[in-house]
């Protein structure tokens, strides 16, 4: 046992097309591994995101206990009902409720602001 490996050549019939394959083959290998580390990196910001998500949850969970308890709680009180005018009638509300919620509901914000300055203009033709 005098050489226990012992040397065995083998002939290449092209051996510029064989490196050419052997290149080729060897690109595909570092394009499939550095797929691999993007992966690999897209999973571990994948596992950094679901654990803020998880101590974001967390926080929004203790927060919503934390006013569910500072919310004062009612005893089965039902609230007083207002009646909503139906909009399709054209009479006109009474002074008593001008200023009632129906009424404000009813002409809205711009309707009043469109109103006081009509009254102004007036006014101001009165002085003239």
């Amino acid at each position: 046992m005098k050489n226990e490996n012992p040397d065995y050549y083998i002939a290449l019939e092209d051996p510029k097309d064989f490196r050419r394959e052997l290149l080729g083959s060897t690109k595909v290998i570092i394009k499939l591994l550095q797929r691999y580390e993007m992966i690999k990196g897209i999973r571990e910001k994948k596992v950094e995101v679901m654990y803020k998500y998880s101590k974001v949850n967390a926080e929004i969970n203790m927060l919503a206990n934390k006013l569910k308890r500072t919310i004062p709680k009612l005893k089965n009180q039902s609230l007083p009902k207002i009646n909503i005018p139906d909009n399709t009638s054209t009479q006109r509300p009474s002074n008593k409720n001008l200023y009632s919620i129906n009424t404000i509901q009813e002409t809205g914000h711009l309707d009043d602001l469109h109103n006081q300055l009509a009254d102004i203009e007036k006014k101001i033709n009165n002085l003239n």
